[in-house]
């Protein structure tokens, strides 16, 4: 009454007991001597206006609080937007970041590349690629990054949407490490499998091949075979060779080079599994087989090589 006027929000009961937000502005209506007669307010509902604003404030809520950094571009390359997730991932807060530039944070981007880069996000739909980001403290991080191109109130804006997959590369390359062990286990008992040596007795070893022999297979069996007769100080080692199904000169000059080899370290070398082709074969290829004894069997190996040992043990030779 001694202003003349009153403004205020308030909630207003309806005739059904609901409430609704109004604007109510009341003001003194005077007489025609100027005395206060009555008063009046003209009351503006409000529920329209504030559930958009309840609306906008849940759509900032949400941002804020995205799993992903987003930013909002000018054409410039300026951050006009970065929400609390951007400013986590990358140690600035709002303020700061709002003073820096993209070229600030994403470490492949030029400012002499702008204009393309504008030009790209403009004409084209959202993009997905990855780059790296360097936070306030100078750590480096990858990222996967989402761009999208919008105009609102007549200014244009890029829309970045970015992923800190930090943790994605880790556990990937913790995947292909274990792979690689998993590639390199498989490997080695592959090799393993296609080079076993067999101890049969003290000093004698056997070594049945089986499947195609090709230069790298050539070179495991010598490198198996000189190991094991040298761990194992064998006396004798059996080349079993029924389970290859050709020999060739490749083969053929494998196993020379496997028996001459194993000769050097003292050790005798017995062939075995020479079927009736396989000699044919050796014969055509005018193979040097001298110095080296060959059985048809490996049985008949195994009872040379064992008789062999035991003639030495009764007569005391070496």
């Amino acid at each position: 009454m001694a202003r003349g006027h009153w403004h205020n929000q308030m909630n207003i009961c309806r005739a059904d007991g609901s409430n609704i937000p109004a604007d109510v502005a009341g003001f003194v209506l005077r007489d025609a001597d100027g005395k206060p007669s009555s008063t009046a307010a003209i009351v503006r509902d409000l529920s329209e206006e504030r559930a958009r604003e309840q609306e906008l404030r849940l759509v900032k809520f949400t941002l804020d609080r995205a799993a992903d950094s987003i930013y909002w571009l000018t054409s410039d390359g300026q951050i006009a937007y970065a929400n609390d997730t951007a400013s986590a991932t990358l140690g600035y807060t709002r303020e700061e970041l709002l003073l820096l530039s993209i070229f600030d944070v994403a470490i492949s981007l030029k400012s002499h590349d702008m204009a393309q880069i504008w030009t790209a996000i403009k004409h084209h739909q959202a993009q997905m690629f990855e780059g790296v980001q360097r936070r306030k403290d100078g750590r480096e991080i990858p990222v996967e990054v989402v761009t999208n191109y919008l105009s609102f109130e007549g200014q244009e804006y890029a829309c970045i949407f970015s992923r800190d997959i930090s943790e994605r590369r880790r556990e990937e390359e913790e995947r292909l490490a274990l792979q690689e062990q998993v590639i390199a286990a498989q490997q080695a008992a592959l090799r393993e499998l296609s080079t076993p040596l067999i101890p049969l007795a003290k000093g004698v070893v056997a070594m049945p091949l089986i499947g195609s022999i090709d230069s790298a297979r050539a070179q495991l069996v010598i490198e198996t075979l000189l190991t094991g007769v040298a761990a194992l100080r064998a006396e004798t080692t059996i080349l079993d060779i029924t389970g290859v199904p050709v020999v060739d000169t490749q083969v053929a000059n494998a196993l020379l080079r496997a028996a001459q080899a194993v000769k050097l370290l003292g050790a005798r070398v017995i062939l075995t599994g020479i079927r009736p082709e396989v000699a044919q074969t050796l014969v055509g290829l005018g193979v040097d087989l001298s110095g080296i004894s060959t059985r048809g069997t490996l049985q008949d190996g195994i009872a040379e090589a064992l008789g062999w040992k035991t003639g030495m043990a009764l007569t005391g030779r070496r």
